[in-house]
C-alpha cells in the first residue's frame, strides 16, 4: 500500500490560532465531501434518485448529462449544505501572524495519528505500507532543472520562503517518523534533481512523463522490500 497526500496535508503553514480553532488543512472538508454525503449517507428521495442516475450514467451519455444537471440543481438549491466551507487561504489570512513553531509539532501529531492508524491496519492485514512525499513545483527552483513549459507557469505557482521552510521542516518530521518505525519513506527528490523534462502540468500534478518518472521512483525505492516480501510468501532463497 503506497500512501500519497503529503502535498494536501502540508501545503500551507498554520496561522496563529488555527490549531486550536480546528482550521487545519488536514481536517478541511474535501471538495467532494458534498457529493459523498449525498451518495453515501443521505436517505432523501433526491439522493436516491441521484444514486440511480449515477449508476445508469455509467452506461449512458444522455443520462450522464441529466446527472450533471441534477447535481448542479442540488448544489444551487442548498449550497451551504452541499458545498464545503472554505477554511484555508481565505482573504486576509496572510495578515494573520504565523503560528508559533511548537504548533507545527502539535499539527504533525494529528497527521501521525492518521498515519499510525494506516500502518496498524496494514500490519493487521499482513500488508506492507510506504508513504510518498509530494513536492510542489513552486518549491523546486534551484533544485529541479525547470523545463521551458514549467517555466511558463512557475511565476503563478512559486511559493515564498515561509511556505518552503515550513514544508521542508514537515518533510524532516515525516522522514524521522517513518524511519523510526521502519516504514518506507519514498522521496523523489533525487529523480527530480536529474530531470529536465516537463514533469509538472501545474503546481503539483504530473504529465505522462512525470507519472512514469514517479512510478520508476516508487519501484526503485521499494524493490528490495518487494523482493523480500515475495521471498517470504514463496519460501524461496535469495532473489535478484
Amino acid at each position: 500500500v503506497v500512501v500519497f497526500g503529503s502535498a494536501n496535508n502540508f501545503a500551507l503553514s498554520q496561522r496563529a490560532g488555527d490549531l486550536d480553532a480546528g482550521k487545519l488543512i488536514l481536517q478541511t472538508p474535501h471538495v467532494w465531501r458534498g457529493e459523498f454525503e449525498r451518495l453515501v449517507n443521505e436517505r432523501s428521495v433526491s439522493s436516491t434518485i441521484e444514486v440511480l442516475f449515477r449508476q445508469a450514467a455509467d452506461a449512458s451519455a444522455s443520462l450522464a448529462l441529466v446527472h450533471k444537471g441534477l447535481t448542479r440543481n442540488l448544489v444551487e438549491n442548498d449550497p451551504g449544505r452541499f458545498l464545503p466551507m472554505p477554511r484555508m487561504g481565505s482573504p486576509g489570512q496572510s495578515a494573520v501572524p504565523l503560528a508559533p513553531i511548537e504548533d507545527e509539532a502539535r499539527y504533525f501529531d494529528i497527521y501521525a495519528s492518521y498515519a499510525s492508524a494506516i500502518i496498524g491496519a496494514t500490519a493487521q492485514l499482513h500488508q506492507d505500507v510506504a508513504f510518498f512525499w509530494e513536492y510542489h513545483l513552486g518549491d523546486l527552483e534551484g533544485i529541479k532543472p525547470i523545463s521551458p513549459e514549467e517555466r511558463t507557469i512557475f511565476p503563478a505557482v512559486k511559493r515564498d520562503a515561509v511556505e518552503i521552510g515550513y514544508e521542508r521542516r514537515m518533510h524532516d518530521r515525516w522522514t524521522n517518523f517513518l524511519t523510526d518505525r521502519n516504514i518506507s519513506a519514498i522521496d523523489p527528490i533525487g529523480a527530480l534533481k536529474q530531470s529536465s523534462e516537463t514533469v509538472f502540468t501545474d503546481y503539483l500534478h504530473y504529465t505522462a512523463k512525470g507519472n512514469a518518472l514517479m512510478a520508476d521512483v516508487v519501484y526503485a525505492q521499494l524493490r528490495e522490500r518487494l523482493l523480500q516480501r515475495l521471498q517470504r510468501r514463496r519460501g524461496l532463497g535469495t532473489l535478484h
